[in-house]
C-alpha cells in the first residue's frame, strides 16, 4: 500500500519528517513518493552535497524545507571532512585510518563472494583507497535540533531519521527534555543502508519497509529501541554472513 507505515499503523496525513544527514536527498525523495503530503525538513551540512540535494528536490518538485547545516549539541562552526569520492563517509568525526580499514574490508568481502574482476581490483586496492579517501576540509554551521524546532514552530515530528556518520549522539544531545514528547519515532542509519542495498535490483523490484519502531529515549531515563527494516536487496552473502560479527 502507498504511504508511510510502521508495522501496526500508518503515519498520519501530512506527517512531519526530519531527514538529518540528507546527503543528496534519496530519503527525502522516498518520503515524498510514498506520502506526497508529508512535511519534510532536510538537513545537510556539506555544500557540495547540499547543492545536489537542492537540485533533486527542485527537479522532483518536493515541497521540502532545506537546511545547509549540521545538527549537534551546540551552535557554532566546525570543521567537516568531505570525501568527494566516498561522500557517505564524510563526517565531523572523520578518521582516515578507520575509513580506509572499512573500505578495505568491503573490498575483501566482495572478493570473497566472487564479485567480478575483484582480483584486478585487489591488485590496485591501495591506489583505489587513496582516490576514494581524497579529502577536503570544509567549515560547516552547527545548530541544535531543539533550536530548529522552536524557530520553525514544529509541534510534532512523526519520523526523525538520522544518518550522520558517527555524530548521531551529538544530534540527540541537541534535543532538550521538553522536546522529546514531540518526537514519535527515530531511525538511525538502517534506512539509508536499505536504500543502498536495493540499488542492485531492478527499479520495479525495489522495496524498503520500516516494519516496526519502538523508541523510548530520555537523557535521564534509560531506554530501549527495537527497529526492523526490510528491503528487497540481494541480502548478505553466506560467506560474509558467517563472519559479519567478527572484528575487522
Amino acid at each position: 500500500s502507498s504511504g508511510l507505515h510502521t508495522a501496526d499503523r500508518p503515519y498520519p496525513r501530512a506527517a512531519t519528517v526530519f531527514d538529518v544527514g540528507a546527503n543528496i536527498g534519496l530519503f527525502t525523495l522516498f518520503v515524498h513518493a510514498e506520502a506526497g503530503d508529508a512535511r519534510i525538513y532536510a538537513f545537510e551540512p556539506a555544500p557540495p552535497l547540499f547543492d545536489i540535494l537542492r537540485r533533486n528536490v527542485a527537479e522532483h518538485r518536493v515541497p521540502a524545507e532545506l537546511f545547509n547545516i549540521g545538527l549537534s549539541d551546540r551552535e557554532g562552526d566546525a570543521p567537516f571532512t568531505f570525501y568527494p569520492n566516498s561522500s557517505g563517509m564524510s563526517s565531523f568525526h572523520a578518521d582516515e585510518a578507520e575509513e580506509r580499514h572499512v573500505l578495505r574490508s568491503i573490498l575483501e568481502n566482495q572478493a570473497q563472494t566472487g564479485a567480478p574482476d575483484m582480483d584486478q581490483v585487489m591488485e590496485h586496492s591501495a591506489q583505489l583507497l587513496d582516490v576514494r579517501l581524497e579529502a577536503r576540509t570544509l567549515t560547516a554551521r552547527l545548530r541544535r535540533l531543539s533550536d530548529v524546532i522552536r524557530e520553525t514552530g514544529v509541534g510534532r515530528i512523526d519520523l526523525l531519521k538520522i544518518d550522520v556518520q558517527k555524530a548521531e549522539l551529538d544530534v540527540l544531545l541537541g534535543i532538550d527534555e521538553p522536546d522529546w514528547p514531540k518526537i514519535e519515532q527515530v531511525v538511525l542509519n538502517l534506512v539509508q543502508n536499505a536504500f543502498e542495498a536495493v540499488q542492485t535490483v531492478s527499479a520495479r523490484e525495489r522495496k524498503v519497509r520500516v516494519q516496526a519502531i519502538h523508541v523510548r529515549v530520555s537523557r535521564h531515563v534509560s531506554g530501549e529501541a527495537k527497529v526492523t527494516v526490510e528491503d528487497s536487496g540481494p541480502g548478505i552473502p553466506a560467506a560474509v554472513a558467517a563472519s559479519m560479527f567478527e572484528p575487522f
